[in-house]
This record gives structure tokens, C-alpha cells and sequence, in this order.
């Protein structure tokens, strides 16, 4: 998994360009872009022994919604800001893990809404050992 702060970074810049600002204006609001990634979102992982982050603006650009947890974080972070929408990116590392191994979007609204097409909406919110969050 990527730093936050590279996936921070990624997602503040993207928020700019042309592409997010067009997808951004396609969903009102954090809860139809969760929908969203759950409907069109593929889960592929990265290759054995590599680790990247696809930019929010080439996936769009692309029209490959893909990719694992730092991807679909990142993209949704990106649209988030560019909706004006205050962002967390939360690490997380389960009990069982010595490392953290999983990262997600974070609407802190009350009760907060995770944003995150990789786990089943039916096994959020995720229980985990410890977190990282960072403001985006």
C-alpha cells in the first residue's frame, strides 16, 4: 500500500484537472459516488512485488474503474475534494496483521461514511486493530 501522503498528494492534484471536475459533477453527492464505485468498480490487484496507484484523472480517462484499496481511495478522495467535501484517508491494519494492509475514503459526516468498493457493504464498517488517517 502507497503512503497516504503520495495518495493525498495524487488526490489533491487530480482534483483540479478536467476529468475529476467532470465525473465530480455527475454525482451530487458522497453517497451516490459510494454507490457509484460499488456498481462499476473492479477489484484488481496489484502484481506480485509491485506496488503503484493509478491517478484518479487516468482512470477516468481511461474508463477503467480498477484497481485495489489505494486506487478506489484515491479516486474517491479526488472526486470528494473536488465536490468540496472534507476527506480522511484511514490506513487501517486488522488484529491479525502485523503491517496495515487495507486504506478507504472517510466522510467524517455523523455517523462518518466510509467509501470503499472493495469491501461488501454488508461487512462494513470495517473492525480494525489500529488506523492511520490523514486529512486530505
Amino acid at each position: 500500500m502507497r503512503t497516504l501522503e503520495e495518495m493525498r498528494s495524487l488526490a489533491r492534484n487530480d482534483a483540479r484537472s478536467g476529468e475529476v471536475q467532470t465525473l465530480a459533477r455527475s454525482v451530487p453527492d458522497p453517497y451516490a459516488l459510494d454507490n457509484w464505485l460499488r456498481y462499476t468498480w473492479s477489484i484488481v490487484p496489484d502484481p506480485p512485488h509491485a506496488e503503484f496507484v493509478r491517478a484518479p484523472s487516468y482512470m477516468i480517462r481511461s474508463g477503467r474503474f480498477e484497481g485495489d484499496c489505494d486506487d478506489a481511495a484515491t479516486l474517491a478522495a479526488s472526486v470528494l475534494t473536488a465536490l468540496g467535501y472534507p476527506v480522511l484517508l484511514v490506513a487501517v491494519r486488522m488484529p491479525t496483521d502485523p503491517e496495515f494492509s487495507h486504506v478507504f475514503a472517510r466522510v467524517p459526516f455523523r455517523p462518518p461514511l466510509d467509501i470503499d468498493p472493495i469491501v461488501p457493504a454488508e461487512h462494513l464498517p470495517i473492525r480494525y486493530g489500529e488506523a492511520m488517517v490523514l486529512v486530505v
